[in-house]
């Protein structure tokens, strides 16, 4: 019985980490694109995209939106395992670090080698540089602190 009970436990970590991966994925990719609308920064979602698109498609709203679309299905992946790693931690903290780590991960160490921007993001521009980092930050901050809130709860559930 105690393993019945365990099991629907962890599948409602992963409900929630969906559902939270999900949501975080589209409204911070959605903010973006609106950021790159409005000029704030050179790089929409469709940076996730770019080497698959010709370079004039890559600026549509077509890339745009299945950047949004890839992004969202990346966010679910990174909610699933910060539920495993560091939902047991109440602090906000840990999700601003994960933000800086998902920035760094996605503009230094992989984007050599997916090629994402031509050039490196300090060189783009500081408007770019900066609303990009505070784009990865709060969308770290969403997803880490919405977790940890649900799951280290000290209070029984109803």
């Amino acid at each position: 019985m105690a393993a019945k009970a365990r099991m629907e436990q962890q599948f409602e970590k992963m409900k929630k980490a969906l559902v939270v991966g999900a949501v975080g994925g589209l409204f911070w990719s959605l903010l973006g694109y609106a950021f790159y609308s409005m000029n704030f920064t050179k790089l929409g979602p469709a940076v996730v995209v770019s080497p698959f698109f010709v370079s004039k498609a890559a600026d549509k709203p077509l890339a745009q939106f299945t950047g949004m679309a890839v992004i969202t299905a990346l966010s679910i992946g990174f909610a699933l395992l910060y539920v495993y790693l560091f939902s047991k931690y109440y602090t906000p903290w840990i999700g601003i670090a994960s933000g800086v780590v998902l920035f760094a991960l996605f503009f230094y160490a992989l984007n050599p080698l997916f090629q994402w921007t031509k050039k490196p993001l300090h060189q783009i521009g500081m408007n770019t540089f900066s609303t990009t980092l505070s784009l990865f930050l709060l969308y770290g901050l969403f997803v880490g602190f919405s977790l940890s809130a649900e799951f280290s709860s000290k209070e029984p559930k109803m």
